[in-house]
């Protein structure tokens, strides 16, 4: 059990406007900032606005990490980073084709495109609570997220 606190993010000066969230104190140093309900009622809607496909997509990815890791073609990864990287991705990219395979083939396009080093902007990332950066804080690497799209993309033998 990991001992966290009620956190409230306020947006506006006379703190009228907030978001409940849960503040979590590292060991070392620094903290986490949470926000669960926020991330829950998006990841729901997004999954319903793709056909049920939101979630399919974060779990291949998952599944391919855990298999290319296990086999030391990249290094292991959290499983939350997968979740960032598929809710950032245009629904309409989850949803497209007939089958799921052809809306993950256009979902890891998407990724891929977006995180290649020529194209790459911190700011258009965000993590699934819609209140945090993916990238700008440092917590996660965009290189080791291009790395995970491109040995997936390899492993499935899209061309």
């Amino acid at each position: 059990m990991v001992p966290s606190f009620d956190y409230r993010r306020f947006d506006s000066t006379d703190r009228s406007h907030f978001h409940v969230g849960s503040k979590v104190f590292k060991r070392t140093s620094g903290s986490i900032d949470n926000y669960p309900d926020q991330q829950k009622a998006n990841g729901v809607r997004k999954n319903t606005a793709t056909g049920g496909r939101y979630k399919k997509c974060v779990r291949a990815l998952k599944n391919a990490e855990n298999y290319l890791a296990d086999q030391h073609a990249i290094k292991a990864l959290p499983s939350y980073l997968m979740e960032c990287l598929v809710w950032n991705v245009p629904n309409a990219h989850i949803s497209s084709g007939g089958t799921l395979d052809e809306g993950f083939r256009s979902t890891l396009a998407y990724l891929y495109n977006n995180l290649h080093v020529t194209a790459f902007n911190a700011d258009n990332w965000e993590e699934p609570n819609q209140l945090q950066y993916l990238f700008r804080s440092g917590k996660w690497d965009r290189a080791d997220a291009f790395g995970l799209v491109d040995a997936t993309w390899d492993f499935l033998g899209y061309a």
